[in-house]
């Protein structure tokens, strides 16, 4: 139950169903990059401005989360 279908077919066939897939978006979709924060090091300086090391100062009890 093989179907035979000539290259003329296939090209307007896949052209027709790009033309369809293109329609339904709204433009090209770019890919949007994952922007992270800098973490804070336990052995940085605390940002609450304490002059404290972080694990010392509010990264205490941030590790029992």
């Amino acid at each position: 139950n093989v179907r035979t279908i000539s290259n003329r077919q296939l090209k307007t066939e896949r052209r027709d169903m790009l033309s369809l897939s293109n329609s339904n978006t709204q433009g090209p979709q770019k890919q949007q990059p994952i922007r992270v924060e800098k973490k804070i090091g336990r052995n940085d300086p605390c940002p609450c401005g304490s002059g404290k090391k972080y694990k010392n100062c509010c990264g205490r009890y941030a590790d029992a989360d």
